[in-house]
């Protein structure tokens, strides 16, 4: 179909360990994944992003070697992102022969394209994934939304985008005085700047891929009629790689990842507008 790119499988599904499905922003498949393959020792860490306290609106990169710091990084973080931080941090790490890298769409590209000239990448990095993104927000819309919210970006100590069940989810707020303040996402002043373009970069508008094209495995939520209501996640799982394909199944064999096969109709119906849209942009670009 074009739109996502090469597909070798589909599932849908979950992380079979409840806890991480339950602290994960869906499914938890990437999360499970990620600490099914270090446990299993298939990997020595992963580059993922956790939230930056210094900075609560924005993301960093890591390189996560333990269960505990890949559960740091189970929650979707609304804001910029990076992956070269983790990057860095993982080529100096001498004890490190093997990783995982999770990054949007247009991160894991420019990974593909850098790791043709780095032995080192193409060495240590081992399989990618990829979050199926329709775009992202620079860091001033969570600083506008808060300020609606009547919160001042200097009092917040952390932003959790996603909390509290699967949906309706609520954004949670921990602020440096040890309160916390919750808002229900649909609604919110959050929801309503994330919907807009203003807060958008243009690389976000003018981006065509929302699969993640050049990972290995994409994730997204899975919005379907038949997981409406429910508070316990599910993800829809793409492969584009033979690579991807194997380490799923792997996953699956070793009941890591609770999945069912599922269908490109299926993977349509849950994202459709943002395919949709990025389809038009693809073929505008075409011409």
């Amino acid at each position: 179909m074009d739109g996502i790119g090469i597909v070798d499988s589909i599932w849908e599904g979950y992380a079979t360990d409840q806890t991480v499905r339950l602290n994960a922003a869906s499914g938890g498949i990437i999360t499970g994944s990620l600490i099914a393959l270090l446990e299993s020792s298939h990997i020595d860490g992963a580059v993922v992003n956790v939230a930056d306290l210094t900075f609560p609106p924005r993301g960093k990169s890591i390189l996560a070697k333990t269960r505990e710091e890949i559960m740091q990084s189970a929650k979707s973080i609304y804001c910029q992102t990076e992956i070269n931080r983790g990057l860095s941090i993982a080529k100096s790490d001498s004890t490190v022969k093997s990783i995982a890298v999770v990054g949007l769409p247009c991160q894991i590209t420019r990974l593909k394209g850098i790791m043709k000239h780095h032995e080192w990448m193409q060495e240590k990095i081992v399989v990618t994934f990829g979050v199926m993104c329709g775009h992202n927000m620079y860091p001033s819309a969570t600083i506008k939304a808060l300020a609606v919210s009547g919160i001042n970006i200097e009092d917040v100590a952390k932003v959790s985008y996603r909390g509290r069940g699967w949906y309706p989810f609520y954004y949670i707020v921990e602020m440096k005085d040890g309160s916390t303040k919750e808002f229900l996402w649909p609604g919110s002043p959050l929801q309503a700047i994330w919907n807009s373009l203003d807060y958008q970069s243009s690389d976000c508008q003018t981006c065509p891929d929302f699969t993640a094209e050049d990972a290995d495995i994409a994730c997204c939520d899975a919005w379907l009629e038949k997981h409406r209501g429910t508070q316990e996640g599910y993800s829809m799982v793409l492969t584009h790689t033979e690579t991807g394909t194997a380490v799923i199944e792997h996953l699956i064999k070793i009941d890591a990842l609770t999945l069912k096969p599922s269908s490109v109709e299926d993977l349509y119906s849950t994202n459709y507008m943002q395919i949709d849209r990025k389809l038009k942009i693809k073929k505008e670009q075409r011409k």
